[in-house]
């Protein structure tokens, strides 16, 4: 019965592959596109989350984590060889070797390994007793508090770190990450509903969310839509093209004829160009991203600090505060920038933080002096 089940399972799952807006086509570029040719590999290489965990430096500690559950996994399999369960086992193998090639492949790894060590753990209840009699009653007591200790450890280095230096667009708690522009897509569905929108790599996502369908998303982070273009795109969204070829930048976005830019503050050299251009104004900004609007389009008002303010408050990543800090510091917007360096002086504790802020301040105060934009090179 239970593989009767598992057949229906996996037949119905197998089906709903099939139930995309692309069809078939869909699932044909995910098998040629793992195919070992020279450009998916290039392609795959420029991805982080394709790349090995050991190729990238671990701020998380998750290398160290998946090693302790691997060899988890190896004592629990070898209390219970005689009773293994060899699709369980496979699946582990399976995945532990996809985790040392690419990183990406160890969100899928985590329920496997949950759910196996689980039924591992069911059938060895007495897996540490010989470990027991060999030590006196006082370490046997000991010895599970020396577990949860371990636990506690490992748990409490984790969660520092991804409180003390979160990676981009993370931090703990609740709510919408920093990663997406809220107010900035609700200022562009606000203000200019039917405009054409360009934008930024990272924020396609989202806008797609708030302003679909009346405004079309130029990019997004989804590969398919885009991927006979997308090479254009990387090509001239960089530093060194801007830095090297303005004008051929330039007359890429002349030909892409959007209303609107939205360019978010990852990219500031990028939104350095769209301000320092005569073609296009700055009409808001917020903690994500900047909105440019075409010059010769006719703009409801001029740009409103206060809404500035209320949107770009409390900002939750020290990484995008820093950014959008810098971003005041380009555009010479003194007032917003104390707002955000108060902010962060309230909101970010960790030593590391502290000193970060300390040079971002003297930064700020020196600009500020001189009565100049910060000009990134």
């Amino acid at each position: 019965v239970v593989r009767k089940h598992l057949f229906i399972a996996a037949l119905l799952t197998g089906a709903s592959l099939f139930i995309t807006p692309y069809g078939f086509e869909y699932l044909s570029q995910l098998f040629l596109g793992l195919l070992p040719t020279e450009k998916n590999i290039s392609k795959i290489s420029a991805v982080t989350a394709y790349k090995s965990p050991f190729a990238n430096n671990d701020p998380m500690g998750l290398i160290m984590l998946l090693n302790i559950s691997i060899c988890s996994l190896v004592y629990l399999y070898s209390k219970n060889f005689r009773k293994i369960e060899w699709s369980s086992l496979l699946s582990n193998l399976i995945f532990i070797f996809l985790y040392t090639r690419m990183m990406r492949t160890t969100f899928y790894w985590a329920p496997i390994f949950l759910f196996s060590s689980l039924t591992l753990l069911s059938d060895t209840p007495n897996a540490s007793l010989p470990l027991s009699n060999r030590l006196s009653g006082v370490a046997s007591r000991l010895w599970p508090i020396l577990i949860f200790s371990v636990a506690l450890w490992v748990s409490s280095v984790t969660i520092y770190k991804a409180m003390s230096t979160p990676e981009m667009g993370c931090w703990t708690g609740f709510g919408i990450a920093d990663s997406s522009p809220v107010n900035e897509s609700k200022y562009i569905k606000k203000h200019f509903p039917t405009a054409k929108v360009g934008n930024t790599f990272n924020q396609g996502a989202y806008l797609m969310w708030e302003i679909y369908p009346e405004n079309k998303v130029f990019i997004d982070s989804r590969h398919f839509p885009y991927r006979k273009w997308d090479d254009i795109y990387w090509h001239y969204f960089n530093i060194d093209t801007i830095r090297r070829q303005p004008k051929q930048f330039a007359d890429y976005i002349t030909r892409q004829d959007c209303d609107i830019w939205l360019i978010g503050h990852e990219d500031i050299v990028i939104g350095q160009w769209f301000f320092l251009s005569p073609n296009w104004k700055l009409v808001y900004y917020g903690r994500n991203a900047a909105v440019f609007l075409r010059q010769d389009i006719q703009s409801h008002k001029n740009l409103d600090n206060t809404e500035i303010h209320q949107g770009i408050r409390h900002i939750k990543n020290f990484v995008y505060a820093s950014q959008a800090l810098k971003w005041t510091l380009i555009i010479q917007d003194w007032t917003t920038a104390e707002i955000i360096l108060n902010d962060m002086k309230e909101r970010f504790i960790f030593p590391q933080q502290r000193e970060k802020i300390r040079k971002l301040n003297h930064l700020v105060q020196l600009l500020k002096q001189k009565n100049t934009g910060l000009i990134l090179h």
